[in-house]
């Protein structure tokens, strides 16, 4: 039995989930860079200079693209929730690019939702920023966070 959560996730609807969540991401020019920095930012639990040394550059690169992402994605790192959904995404992403897109994850050109999953069919996906809104990545709603969360 697998213990992550994960597993329990319908894999077509997580797909479109970490789509979405990277969306902004991915677009962007560096991409590759972006993310191999994301990923070493969060397998060393966000130690700039564990991050440096394991890509061979400057501790201020990885301060700077890591700025970058955030700003992208409009989320902070450093908070865990937030940073779990994170790792979650970029694990997702990097296991399903490849094939139909080029090794980019973004759908190929000319795409439809028959080539990757359609992000209306699991309702809002709620992300908390730094100033306290939940904005709805699918649709780009923005509302006060709730003392709930």
């Amino acid at each position: 039995m697998r213990r992550d959560v994960v597993s329990l996730l319908d894999d077509d609807l997580l797909a479109a989930w970490a789509y979405e969540l990277l969306r902004p991401l991915l677009t962007e020019p560096g991409v590759d860079d972006l993310l191999t920095t994301l990923e070493a930012f969060l397998r060393h639990h966000g130690v700039l200079l564990a991050a440096s040394r394991d890509l061979g550059v400057h501790r201020q690169t990885v301060r700077t693209r890591i700025a970058r992402v955030q700003h992208l994605l409009g989320l902070d790192l450093a908070d865990p929730v937030q940073r779990a959904n994170v790792v979650i995404a970029v694990s997702r992403h990097r296991r399903g690019r490849g094939a139909a897109s080029g090794g980019t994850g973004l759908p190929s050109p000319g795409a439809t939702h028959g080539d990757r999953p359609d992000p209306a069919q699991f309702g809002s996906i709620l992300v908390n920023n730094r100033d306290g809104l939940r904005r709805d990545a699918r649709r780009g709603d923005v509302a006060r966070r709730s003392g709930g969360h």
